[in-house]
């Protein structure tokens, strides 16, 4: 029974002990469960994800699209469309659209080559009547002879062409192949009449043109010689000739009146020429 003390204290010193060591070890527990819960709560690390409200976002949705460059492109090609119909206008010609003139029928002048005179002119008065070749091979003077050395022109090649309104055009050249305008001439009023600016045509009276025909003095008997602007005339008077030869031989002018004189032939330009005639 003495002893009983002891173990009692032992045994208490032993709870103490374990009451010390479970104190010791339940603090253990509880900082371990905070830790774990601090580490739980702490903020995410991850980075925030980028909005359309993000300035960088909203300025490359703003920036303007550049490639639609076609505009310009249609426009050049409308301007250039445009330019190619206004060039392929043509202008058809009329009889009342040729004028009898000193350098030429116009619009065709002096010049001017062979065809296309022929195409002109055959597009206004029809299909020619006359288209003969020349030449003039024997010098004289100033001019050249023909073989029969009765005609003589300036240019060794010539063509002569006709039409069915008496209208004649002349050419001459160097070679066949270089032949341009050099003179016409009308013989009659046939249709469709040619007339110059003035109003002018084979069967227009003196009278009709005091003013703008002017006559040589002079003549052939009842054959005068004359001009209107440069373009020669042939007058036939219906009266008193132009000259005449009296029984003496002296060669005598005449004066026929205005009303009797008719113009009977028009010529301009280099035309070949008769060398005998008698006056």
């Amino acid at each position: 029974m003495s002893t009983r003390p002891s173990v009692i204290i032992r045994t208490l010193a032993s709870v103490a002990v374990l009451v010390v060591i479970a104190s010791a070890c339940g603090g253990d527990s509880v900082e371990s469960t905070d830790a774990s819960t601090t580490t739980d709560s702490a903020p995410p690390t991850t980075e925030p994800v980028a909005t359309s409200a993000d300035p960088a976002t909203t300025v490359a949705d703003t920036t303007p699209d550049t490639t639609n460059t076609e505009a310009p492109t249609t426009t050049v090609q409308a301007t250039t469309t445009t330019e190619a119909v206004t060039t392929t206008t043509a202008v058809q010609l009329s009889a009342t659209d040729l004028r009898l003139a000193s350098n030429g029928v116009l619009p065709f002048v002096f010049g001017d080559t062979d065809t296309n005179v022929i195409a002109g002119l055959t597009s206004v008065l029809g299909a020619t009547i006359l288209d003969t070749a020349q030449a003039y091979t024997i010098p004289d003077g100033d001019y050249l002879l023909d073989a029969a050395e009765e005609v003589g022109y300036t240019f060794p090649f010539g063509r002569y062409v006709c039409f069915r309104n008496d209208l004649c055009v002349q050419f001459g050249g160097a070679t066949t192949d270089t032949l341009v305008f050099t003179g016409w001439n009308l013989d009659s009023d046939a249709a469709p009449q040619l007339f110059t600016s003035d109003g002018i045509s084979v069967g227009a009276t003196l009278s009709a043109f005091p003013a703008k025909i002017t006559v040589q003095e002079g003549g052939c008997y009842w054959a005068g010689y004359g001009d209107t602007a440069g373009v020669g005339v042939t007058l036939f008077s219906a009266g008193d000739p132009f000259a005449y030869f009296a029984e003496d031989g002296e060669y005598v002018f005449g004066s026929p009146s205005p009303a009797d004189v008719t113009v009977t032939q028009m010529h301009a330009g280099e035309l070949p020429f008769y060398l005998f005639d008698d006056c």
